[in-house]
């Protein structure tokens, strides 16, 4: 058996707000019916109300999505502040079926035309979400964005990002340092790509992310589509990133490949990650669904995507905005907030979307609203009786024993971490 332990003296009170020591907060879980559901891809996802009803909604017509992605809780870096509780995100019910955005547990984000970030959880690959159909939700897929007379020439591409990030190796043995398989000794790594609906408007940039560890100074080589740049890589005892950016050619072919190599005496250099970024027509066609990419400077201008007929602002994939669509045409405002802004068009009625794993029914809960007690101990699943059986025995102070899986749902969206 697997033993996580007690988690032991935690003093509430620092923790908690004036309104929860006041006894005013109150979850969403606290009543109800519920069930939560994980996600191990990004983009949107869809429920039959068949489904639903099989989960126990006898109102499937009524059940909105709540949580938030895990990537949430690192893209600001260690310390950000992360949603209290689970807060609602938007449901659209269309031909029987409840569609919702998902995201992983990691996040890549466009920085500039040749620069991405991403945050990866070491907890999980999944971001878990939940159902309900409690009375009070807010109407949040009848509220539409976007701007109501667009001027301007009408736009018909984006950009388009394809993201590869293989984790094979880990050599410091713990976190999130995992790369691919070596190149050393000569070897070569090879990536077959498709860029689909290329435009050709531009000409690609693609980005490789490498580490070196005790690798001499090797020469490091990368290419695509008979383009090639190199670069040597510094010799350290300490590991080496290496960011290389390149232009590729317009002409390339939508379906290649990316090689990274090395040449020289070297010892440990793997890829980390490679981004290519790319010009793609408004396009549906007969994809469930795409993503598009847009700067500021279209801002207000009209955007045309042929056989759509919803499009969704996921810039923030916890607070998702759906758009107004006139015949396959939206505008989007300007957000100086946002160098970059990420959208996904998707034909809910003629195409199949991904489909979320559903992890079970969750009893009703408030850790919002409990008292403060002298001390808490928060246990194991399985441990929690025990542990209230130990108290017991063990101490005259006032004890609160809290169950771990009820934090991780109430405090951070059903992840273990």
């Amino acid at each position: 058996m697997r033993l996580y332990g007690l988690i032991a003296a935690i003093y509430l009170a620092m923790t908690m707000s004036p309104a929860a020591q006041a006894g005013e907060a109150r979850s969403r879980l606290a009543e109800g019916h519920w069930v939560e559901i994980a996600v191990d891809s990004t983009g949107v996802h869809q429920l039959s109300y068949d489904e639903l009803r099989q989960f126990g909604f006898n109102r499937p017509e009524k059940v909105n999505v709540y949580g938030y992605s895990q990537a949430t809780s690192l893209a600001d870096g260690p310390g950000a502040a992360v949603p209290d509780d689970i807060p609602q995100q938007l449901t659209l019910h269309a031909a029987g079926k409840l569609y919702f955005y998902g995201e992983t547990a990691s996040r890549v984000t466009l920085l500039a035309d040749s620069t991405v970030t991403r945050v990866i959880s070491p907890y999980s690959v999944e971001s878990h979400y939940f159902l309900s159909d409690i009375d009070g939700a807010d109407d949040m897929a009848s509220r539409l964005y976007g701007v109501s007379s667009p001027e301007g020439d009408e736009v018909s591409g984006h950009t388009s990002l394809i993201y590869i990030e293989p984790e094979v190796i880990n050599p410091y043995g713990y976190g999130t340092g995992w790369y691919d398989r070596s190149v050393t000794n000569d070897s070569t790594a090879v990536y077959p790509v498709y860029l689909e609906g290329f435009d050709r408007s531009w000409s690609p940039w693609l980005t490789v992310r490498t580490i070196a560890i005790n690798a001499g100074t090797p020469q490091l080589s990368v290419s695509i589509s008979n383009t090639m740049t190199t670069r040597t890589i510094a010799k350290s005892v300490v590991p080496v990133v290496t960011v290389t950016a390149m232009r590729a050619p317009r002409t390339m072919p939508a379906r290649t490949s990316v090689s990274v190599s090395t040449t020289g005496k070297t010892g440990f250099v793997s890829p980390d990650w490679l981004s290519i970024i790319y010009p793609r027509e408004n396009v549906l066609a007969g994809r469930p669904q795409m993503t598009m990419l847009y700067n500021t400077a279209t801002a207000g201008h009209p955007v045309r995507v042929d056989n759509c007929t919803e499009v969704w602002d996921v810039t923030n994939p916890d607070k998702v905005r759906r758009m107004s669509v006139d015949g396959g045409v939206f505008a989007f405002d300007a957000d100086m907030e946002q160098s970059w802004r990420r959208f996904v068009v998707f034909a809910p009625t003629h195409h199949d979307m991904l489909s979320p794993r559903v992890v079970g029914e969750t009893g009703n809960q408030n850790l919002h609203a409990m008292d403060v007690p002298e001390m808490l101990v928060v246990a194991a699943h399985d441990l929690v009786d025990e542990s209230r059986r130990f108290v017991s025995l063990h101490s005259d102070l006032d004890v609160a024993v809290v169950d771990a899986d009820e934090v991780w749902r109430e405090f951070g969206s059903g992840v273990k971490s």
